[in-house]
This record gives C-alpha cells, structure tokens and sequence, in this order.
C-alpha cells in the first residue's frame, strides 16, 4: 500500500494538494480523512468522489495539525480475498 498525506485550511487548498499529489499518476482508492466541523465536509467528499476515491473520516471540534483544519491521507488499496477450506 502506497499512502500520501494532503492537509488544507480551506476546500480549495484541500483541491490543490490532493491535485498535486496525483500529478505523478499516483491513483488513491481511498482517504483516511480528519476535518474540523468548520470546514465545509460536503465540498471535500464531492473532491474525493470525483477522484473515485472512497472516503473514511471523522470530524474534530477545532484545528488539531500546524493549525489546519483538514489532514487527509490518501492510500491506494487493493482488496485480497482469500478462500478457506474446512
């Protein structure tokens, strides 16, 4: 698993580092993210949904990380599926 974190004071620069972190052809899956209940969380999953990336998250009351208020960390996944015999 290949992982990338982005974090952002505002929608738009959340858009621009997730851009930027993709500009090397890297192609999360999925995004662990963290956000405080003052950013606009709608306009983030959209981003991430149009990247096809699924979205894990939860919301925090104030800025925790160097003063953002939105830390997402972007993986690329793959499912392994493993058949047992009993």
């Amino acid at each position: 698993m290949k992982a990338k974190s982005i974090k952002g004071k505002s929608t738009e620069e959340i858009k621009v580092a997730l851009a930027q972190s993709m500009a090397d052809g890297y192609e999360p899956t999925v995004a662990f993210v963290f956000i405080s209940i003052k950013q606009d969380r709608k306009a983030i999953s959209t981003i991430l949904t149009e990247n096809n990336i699924d979205l894990i998250g939860a919301t925090l009351s104030t800025e925790f990380i160097d003063g953002f208020s939105a830390y997402v960390r972007v993986s690329r996944m793959q499912a392994v599926v493993r058949e047992t015999r009993t």
